[in-house]
């Protein structure tokens, strides 16, 4: 089923449409109900997917922070811009949202502005998932400190 959801969001169906689909061709009812949340998710995890991939092959794209170097060799530097833009071509569909409450875009739309949203909304994540990170391991080094199984214990 996994592999049917991904085949929709790859051809660019909408998280409703693809609900639908999975619905209609499941067997009982009671995967049917389960099949919504399920596919919900699964799609939102396969376009984040997507878009990771994207941001993962933009970033070892380091051609674009040589430009400046390279500069005085405008044939080196031709072939670097040349093969930045070429990390992007394979993603140009690929959709993100350029932060809470933000617009959905794709790679091959997205203006300076919205790349700039999406960027300070994923270094605000970045921040909030490492103060969580250490407040997790904080809550594991007083539990091992002290020999409880979790932290409600201690004012049970």
């Amino acid at each position: 089923m996994y592999e049917r959801v991904r085949e929709l969001v790859n051809d660019g169906y909408e998280v409703e449409t693809i609900v639908s689909v999975i619905i209609a061709e499941s067997d009982t009812v009671a995967l049917r109900e389960m099949s919504k949340t399920w596919v919900r998710e699964a799609v939102a995890r396969l376009k984040r997917g997507n878009a990771r991939n994207a941001e993962s092959r933009i970033q070892r794209c380091s051609q674009l922070n040589s430009l400046k170097t390279e500069a005085a060799n405008k044939g080196a530097a031709q072939r670097a811009l040349a093969d930045a833009f070429e990390a992007f071509v394979d993603h140009l569909d690929t959709p993100f949202r350029t932060s809470r409450g933000g617009r959905d875009v794709t790679w091959g739309t997205a203006t300076v502005t919205d790349h700039a949203q999406r960027k300070q909304y994923l270094r605000m994540q970045a921040v909030g998932l490492e103060t969580t990170a250490a407040r997790h391991e904080l809550a594991i080094e007083l539990l091992e400190a002290t020999g409880l199984k979790c932290l409600g214990e201690r004012w049970a």
